[in-house]
């Protein structure tokens, strides 16, 4: 928010890039509004940058070399013939692709079964991080991990053994609550 003498009208737009906040400041004034005096002073603007988009946990992205302009598939997209959503992410890598931790964590479990194929739960504080569709882990249930150690490789196991190869990654908050990827911050390492 930005805070300045009354004649003018200002929105401030940040954004994270590089691990550096940017700020890019536009003013716009009314057509009755005088123009901007001399004497307005930088100390006359205050930016607050503690924005919700600065307080964003990072994660590593889980395929090194890609972004989340790569994924194929959404959260929140309608799968089941409506009957609900999609859950998580797909990426879609070649077969044997390293998976990566997003964050430091434990291997909560290691299964193989139903839709989600080869699966592997990382815990990490309050959030868990489903992978699935793996062709092999690298892993151990219990083993503690950290953000970037390849923990399997990508795969199209369970419901996607007719599809190419990709990584499902679901984010859940607490026990079941799926959390919506756009909602951090992703970086490549």
């Amino acid at each position: 928010m930005i805070k300045t003498k009354d004649y003018m009208k200002e929105r401030i737009y940040s954004f994270a890039a590089s691990g550096l906040v940017v700020v890019v400041w536009m003013v716009f004034f009314s057509p009755y509004a005088p123009a901007i005096k001399s004497e307005t002073k930088l100390a006359d603007i205050v930016i607050e940058t503690n924005s919700e988009e600065n307080s964003k946990p990072i994660l590593v992205f889980p395929i090194k070399g890609k972004s989340i302009l790569d994924v194929i598939s959404k959260y929140g997209e309608s799968r089941g013939n409506g009957n609900r959503i999609h859950e998580g992410i797909d990426i879609p890598a070649p077969k044997g692709t390293p998976v990566l931790a997003v964050q430091d964590g434990t291997i909560e479990k290691i299964v193989n079964r139903g839709k989600g194929g080869k699966q592997i739960w990382l815990k990490s504080g309050d959030r868990t991080f489903f992978y699935a569709h793996l062709d092999d882990w690298q892993v151990t249930a219990g083993q503690k991990v950290k953000q970037g150690d390849i923990i399997a490789n990508v795969g199209n196991t369970g419901n996607a053994s007719k599809t190419r190869p990709h990584l499902h990654l679901g984010i859940y908050l607490g026990s079941r609550k799926t959390v919506n990827p756009d909602r951090f911050n992703w970086i490549n390492p």
